[in-house]
């Protein structure tokens, strides 16, 4: 069993090893733990706790600043990492970021920082008694099971799978922006080319309107014209008539 994270009192390092010396089937556990400002006494507490309880050959506590590489190596070789937080206000844990990255089974104590860790066993609460009861029933089918999502958040985390999921989305974007931009355009010809249509349909009519307006015009004056001219015509032919009917009476 192991654990990984700065040395301070909100971590629950110190409720873990007084809960790992009453949990059975377990032969080690190990505290990767680096001190820093704020740690204070935790370190002088710890150590008190692993010698009053004969732990010395059972408990390991590293307070040195490890590579990530060989932190995530040696976490990885732990049959189960845990995260004991009390309450905290950090809104993420980069401890349990290293976990992830061994790809070993973690438990966390139940509180949002860890809400994001799918695949991890949720303690029923962070107490001495709480860790006690929740790692003493785990089956070993539990571990594998966490071990098993554990590896698969992990490997989601890589950078080639997060680079491809950035580049999925980055392509799904462009191709609605492009399909968005293309439709648009399309909408906007139409649009144009209904306008156009219209317009020309209308000013054909209306040209097809003046045409038949000034063509019946000419028609009328036309026939009007004709009219006119038969009426004299005819009226000539009488008056001649006339003239000649007198002439012939008189001789």
């Amino acid at each position: 069993m192991g654990t990984f994270g700065f040395l301070l009192p909100h971590k629950g390092q110190l409720q873990l090893v007084e809960a790992f010396e009453r949990l059975p089937g377990w032969d080690q556990l190990l505290l990767l733990c680096a001190t820093r400002d704020g740690t204070g006494n935790t370190e002088k507490k710890i150590n008190s706790i692993i010698e009053n309880k004969g732990l010395k050959d059972r408990v390991k506590l590293v307070t040195d600043f490890l590579d990530d590489d060989v932190a995530i190596a040696t976490l990885a070789k732990c049959d189960l990492l845990v995260f004991p937080y009390q309450n905290t206000k950090e809104s993420a844990s980069g401890a349990v970021r290293m976990g992830v990255a061994s790809g070993a089974p973690i438990a966390v104590s139940p509180i949002p920082i860890f809400a994001d860790v799918s695949g991890a066993i949720r303690m029923r609460g962070g107490s001495v008694d709480d860790i006690v009861a929740s790692i003493s029933m785990l089956s070993e089918d539990e571990l594998n099971s966490s071990r098993k999502a554990i590896i698969e958040l992990r490997d989601s985390l890589q950078w080639d799978e997060v680079a491809k999921r950035i580049q999925e989305r980055l392509k799904t974007r462009i191709h609605k922006t492009i399909h968005k931009g293309i439709r648009n355009r399309i909408h906007k010809r139409i649009g144009e080319i209904a306008h156009n249509r219209i317009h020309q349909g209308t000013h054909k009519r209306i040209h097809e309107r003046i045409h038949m307006r000034i063509r019946g015009r000419i028609h009328m004056r036309i026939r009007e014209r004709v009219r006119k001219s038969i009426n004299e015509r005819i009226h000539n032919r009488q008056v001649t008539s006339e003239s000649e009917g007198g002439v012939a009476g008189g001789g």
